[in-house]
């Protein structure tokens, strides 16, 4: 029965179906019930790839994986915790070393940068593996590999989107800290200098972070292996650290020591800052270019079709982004080495401790002097 009321309905659709637009006149008199005579129209389709369409496409991309982070329930809940972790942290930082202190702007966005560092790895470690797999986890994965879309532009309008995140994160840290300055009672608010402690130093180590978590996952062609993979780097990082090896060429992502005050500024660790945060970006963008040759369009993730896919999409514009950017790499590795081990001598944490202990025991005889005032 229900079969044969489909088939009616189906027939009546066919029969009555026009592929033309009407115009339809608001003040026809009600006497009047005909439908006015259809004005045909030609359709035809003209499909235009161009540069203006694939940047249309990156925007359509990268603000679509925008909402979808920002509605994100996991995301909401780490800005929270993010958010009252930085405010307890900024309340506290006029008492430093049992001294206390003026709660200066420099003080607490330094605090900030340092607290916000680890949340800045959990939300690129769980956004960008969401993005990556977003449409295969809501099966419309088919859909979207068909589109009529270049893999460079899905790929780094989502790569873009989580960048987009941090920043709104960085943006909602700095009221942050300028309410935990006025409670205190401190006026002197100097704005501009938490938007470079987070957007001068700390960017460029986000957008790193964020591309090695895309590439991670590009590579690993599963979501919880790209978690692992990105998890055991950064552990890793740690062990390596406490076995003696710090070398800034090691661990590009590592964010380097400085030293700010209303002195001098950032002083000399402007071009070592600048340095680290080149190389680690262009060694960033290196493995994202490696990500994009082996990103799954389609329903087969094997390694086997993975290299047939990066051999389709080896033309000489990968390569030579590739050779680009690993020369980049060399470049600014090659000066951090330079100014690091020729022009100063390489010393590791535990050399500069053993150097702290013999000032302390050489100095140590001196201590019942009283100290100038």
């Amino acid at each position: 029965i229900w079969i044969a009321v489909a088939l009616v309905i189906a027939g009546l659709t066919m029969r009555y179906f026009r592929l033309e637009a009407g115009e339809h006149k608001a003040g026809r008199s009600k006497k009047d019930h005909r439908d006015p005579a259809p004005a045909r129209v030609e359709v035809s389709a003209h499909p235009i790839f161009g540069g203006t369409t694939g940047l249309r496409q990156f925007w359509g991309a990268t603000f679509t994986s925008y909402r979808h982070i920002i509605r994100d329930k996991a995301f909401i809940a780490i800005l929270l915790i993010a958010s009252i972790d930085s405010a307890m942290s900024a309340w506290f930082v006029d008492s430093l070393y049992g001294v206390t202190t003026w709660p200066v702007t420099y003080l607490v966005a330094e605090i900030l940068a340092t607290e916000f560092f680890l949340f800045m790895i959990i939300l690129t470690t769980i956004f960008a593996g969401e993005s990556v797999w977003r449409e295969r986890q809501l099966g419309s994965d088919q859909i979207v590999d068909a589109a009529p879309v270049q893999t460079w532009v899905l790929m780094s309008g989502k790569i873009l989107s989580v960048i987009m995140m941090l920043l709104t994160v960085f943006c909602a840290m700095v009221p942050i800290g300028i309410g935990a300055q006025v409670a205190k009672g401190f006026t002197d608010v100097e704005v501009g200098l938490y938007f470079t402690f987070l957007f001068g130093t700390l960017m460029p180590w986000a957008i790193a972070i964020v591309l090695f978590s895309f590439a991670a996952h590009a590579l690993a062609q599963n979501k919880f292996v790209g978690h692992l993979v990105l998890i055991g780097y950064w552990v890793g990082s740690i062990v390596l650290s406490n076995l003696g090896i710090e070398h800034q060429l090691a661990g590009p992502g590592w964010f380097p020591a400085y030293t700010y005050s209303d002195m001098n500024g950032f002083g000399h660790f402007v071009s070592n800052l600048a340095l680290s945060g080149g190389y680690s970006v262009a060694f960033g963008l290196m493995v994202a270019v490696l990500g994009g040759l082996a990103w799954v369009r389609g329903t087969d993730a094997g390694w086997r079709a993975t290299l047939q896919r990066a051999r389709a999409r080896w033309t000489p514009r990968a390569g030579l982004a590739l050779g680009g950017c690993a020369l980049l790499v060399l470049i600014f590795g090659g000066a951090i080495f330079y100014n690091t081990n020729v022009l100063n001598t390489y010393t590791t944490s535990d050399e500069r401790e053993e150097r702290l202990v013999e000032w302390e025991r050489t100095y140590r005889p001196l201590i019942h002097l009283v100290p100038p005032r």
